[in-house]
Formats: structure tokens, C-alpha cells, sequence
């Protein structure tokens, strides 16, 4: 698959949002994994809203486009969405929302995750 995780000890109790992500756009430990993040990428601001995490990310994030931005919006997404009280991910840059509407949150539920279309195939 296009996506995979790395485990990170974050049991610090004070670790804030943005250390997380600081620490996850420094890329994976891993050789074998490759960052889907632009290099330079930094979390400018990061707030939270009724379970809504709002992030104001540089704006390397805006030169994504395509696959390569489904891809990272999907990972920090499902990364911050571990945290028990995040609902959702919202990401800005100095370009505006990632979405056309404005006001889109990403959930886990908006990422399909596997390709199961060619299980159980319709012949007609």
C-alpha cells in the first residue's frame, strides 16, 4: 500500500500537538519508509476546536497537489486522530483551506484506506 505507520514514543504528558509534528515532519526512523511531507514543512499554528484540531502549516504543505497531497492530508489526519479527544483535522496554509468549500475537516472515515472494488466483481 501507498500508506504505512512507525511507532513513536510519545508517553511525555506535556507533549503538545505541534511537538508531535514537528517530530512527524522530520520524516520516519525507518530506511525503508519514505515521508510523504515536503521537506522544510513546519506546523506555523495549532489550535483546537470542538475536537477539531486546526493547523496552520507552512507553506511548503501548498505545493502538494493530487495524489501526494491525498496522501499527506490522509497521514496527518490518521496520525492526529489517535489522540482520544481529536475528532477531526482541519489544515490551512498562508494559501487558505485545502478544500474549495472552505470549512472541510478531514475524519478518518473521508480516506478510503483499501481499493476492494475487485473483490466480488459484477458481471452483467
Amino acid at each position: 500500500g501507498a500508506l504505512a505507520s512507525e511507532v513513536r514514543d510519545l508517553r511525555d504528558p506535556d507533549i503538545s500537538i505541534a511537538d508531535i509534528l514537528k517530530l512527524y515532519f522530520a520524516g520516519p526512523k525507518s530506511e525503508d519508509m519514505t515521508s510523504p511531507f515536503p521537506e522544510n514543512l513546519r506546523c506555523e499554528d495549532v489550535s483546537l476546536q470542538d475536537g477539531i484540531v486546526q493547523l496552520h502549516l507552512s507553506n511548503e504543505y501548498s505545493a502538494l497537489t493530487g495524489v501526494r497531497l491525498s496522501l499527506a492530508s490522509a497521514c496527518i489526519t490518521m496520525t492526529l486522530s489517535q489522540i482520544d479527544f481529536v475528532k477531526g483535522v482541519q489544515i490551512r496554509t498562508d494559501a487558505g483551506t485545502l478544500s474549495e468549500q472552505g470549512t472541510e475537516d478531514f475524519s478518518v472515515e473521508d480516506f478510503l484506506l483499501q481499493d476492494d472494488s475487485s473483490v466480488n466483481p459484477e458481471q452483467t
